[in-house]
């Protein structure tokens, strides 16, 4: 007698029960990316040099930092297991992202002739598809497919990857990322690393991250890392204090109030680590079905909240108006009230969008 296959329910449960963490993830990353997109991610450069709302504003830069690099690690952990020839992933993977990048370009390309800031010119378009992101968070776009170009080599990685070579794997990405630039300036920055000693290689975006999101999703020892929970986010709360408190010294000290773009890369590793444990052991307990399916619907529709999201925040010039006149009613910390609400509405209205693109059948396979 043959077996009969899984119910669509029994999947449906299996789904939710190893990946809804992932769902919730996806969730807590689109909504930190739209605080960066929003800019109350830079707030602390509307604050008085030096103030405690400039501390506490800069703190926020920080923690939103995990935002992008975390796509990566649920990228890893869902795709660096699978099987699928060179062949498959160029068919189901890769031309599918070039067509979305093209399609989402030509989008704000024509938001962008709307409303005169460009006239329309293909040969020049296709040219720019090139060389650089038509607005530059669909950067992410292009690493994305970097990743996936180099994916079969990455699953090669991942197929020597257990508990303790991830751990390895991530104490040297700490140990280059963290403690030798550390030692190095203890000692004045007189001595450095010999460069052909350097492992960088394994540092890179499309490496590093799927590789720590694999290791954490597939072999890591949940119960070792419940244990060690509270630490650890002790130690990330820390480091985050830490970075916070060089980047406002660095300032004041030159009395500048600079972008801390290099603080927040410095910091990204170890938070996006952290935040990706933190959500899985909170998402581990027991979850109402009801909440399973609405982590699952809003997780779903990420990815398109992200390629959505930027005519929200400056390609329509009516909610612009409406945004700079809401903003206009607040001044200092208190700007983090408009913030908290305009991310929010961006979120909303992206995914309202997003949820009607759904309903188109070749859009659905995209996004």
């Amino acid at each position: 007698m043959k077996k009969s296959k899984p119910s669509t329910d029994r999947a449906v449960k299996e789904h939710n029960k190893n990946y809804v963490y992932l769902d919730v993830m996806r969730v807590v990353a689109i909504l930190a990316v739209l605080a960066i997109h929003t800019d109350a991610g830079s707030l602390y450069l509307k604050m008085p040099l030096g103030s405690i709302s400039y501390t506490v504003c800069m703190f926020i830069s920080m923690f939103i930092s995990f935002s992008p690099v975390i796509f990566f690690m649920i990228s890893g952990a869902l795709l660096l297991g699978k099987k699928e020839t060179v062949g498959e992933l160029w068919k189901k993977r890769i031309l599918k992202m070039v067509i979305v990048l093209i399609l989402v370009s030509l989008m704000y390309l024509l938001f962008d002739m709307l409303y005169d800031m460009e006239k329309a010119a293909p040969a020049k378009f296709f040219a720019s598809l090139y060389s650089e992101p038509r607005i530059a968070p669909l950067w992410y776009l292009y690493a994305y497919l970097a990743f996936l170009i180099t994916l079969p080599f990455l699953r090669g990685i991942a197929s020597v990857i257990d508990e303790k070579t991830g751990l390895y794997f991530f104490v040297l990405c700490i140990v280059l990322r963290y403690v030798i630039p550390s030692v190095e300036k203890l000692f004045g920055n007189v001595y450095h690393m010999e460069g052909d000693l350097r492992w960088d290689w394994i540092m890179n975006t499309v490496v590093v991250f799927p590789v720590l999101g694999y290791w954490l999703h597939e072999k890591a020892d949940m119960r070792k890392i419940k244990r060690i929970i509270l630490p650890l986010a002790a130690a990330d709360i820390a480091a985050l204090i830490y970075y916070t408190y060089l980047a406002y010294q660095k300032n004041v000290a030159q009395g500048i109030n600079a972008v801390s773009d290099s603080f927040r890369g410095k910091i990204n590793l170890f938070h996006a680590v952290c935040i990706f444990v933190l959500i899985r052991v909170i998402c581990d307990g027991k979850i109402s079905e009801n909440k399973k399916s609405i982590s699952r619907i809003l997780g779903e529709s990420v990815f398109g909240i992200y390629l959505i999201h930027g005519v929200f925040l400056d390609r329509i010039s009516i909610i612009g108006r409406l945004r700079d006149s809401f903003f206009g009613c607040f001044n200092g910390i208190t700007l983090l009230i408009p913030s908290v609400i305009w991310i929010a509405a961006v979120f909303a209205l992206s995914f309202v969008s997003v949820r009607i693109a759904k309903k188109i059948p070749f859009l659905n396979r995209l996004i």
